[in-house]
């Protein structure tokens, strides 16, 4: 199983840590130089890190799991100004090391070949891929924060409710 995986996403900056208030990037706020090193932050090699972690990288104790069988690799992030969003590009493929070293699991617990395929369906994988995102950003904070005069931005990826616009969305096997 090799599949790439293509989705956006649409980060918000929250403005009021306590209110959860949020601005995009197209906001009259943000200074072109401020949105500059957004993007520029945000296409960096650390943040190809930061996403492969939450992606491939996080515990599970469920062998049911898909996040315990699959690894992969950042292949681009790129920024789309007309959309201010961003368009990131994977690959996914079955792990080669089995129990992953973030599992908790022996290997006599996990699924064996086909049943680790037919877990792996697109659908399947892209909802785990959201979840591994979210559940990443939601524990472990947000990616970076930025001064803006007396304000504090803080980048944020994570779907904290059903009323937040897709952030991360579009997804496709290509």
């Amino acid at each position: 199983m090799n599949k790439t995986v293509e989705f956006t996403l649409k980060p918000k900056l929250i403005v009021d840590l306590d209110s959860q208030k949020s601005v995009s990037l197209k906001n009259d706020m943000l200074s072109s130089k401020v949105r500059e090193q957004i993007v520029k932050d945000f296409v960096s090699s650390k943040c190809k890190k930061h996403l492969y972690t939450a992606i491939f990288e996080g515990i599970s104790n469920d062998r049911d799991d898909l996040s315990q069988y699959i690894d992969g690799k950042i292949i681009s992030i790129t920024y789309n100004p007309s959309t201010f969003s961003f368009k990131v590009k994977l690959e996914v493929f079955l792990a080669k090391v089995l129990p992953k070293k973030v599992s908790s699991l022996k290997k006599s617990e996990l699924l064996k070949g086909d049943k680790i395929l037919e877990l792996a369906t697109n659908e399947n994988l892209i909802e785990t891929i959201k979840m591994n995102i979210d559940y990443f950003y939601s524990a472990s904070g947000h990616f970076k924060n930025y001064r803006v005069g007396t304000d504090i931005l803080y980048l944020d990826i994570t779907m904290k409710s059903d009323k937040d616009k897709s952030t991360i969305g579009r997804f496709k096997i290509v």
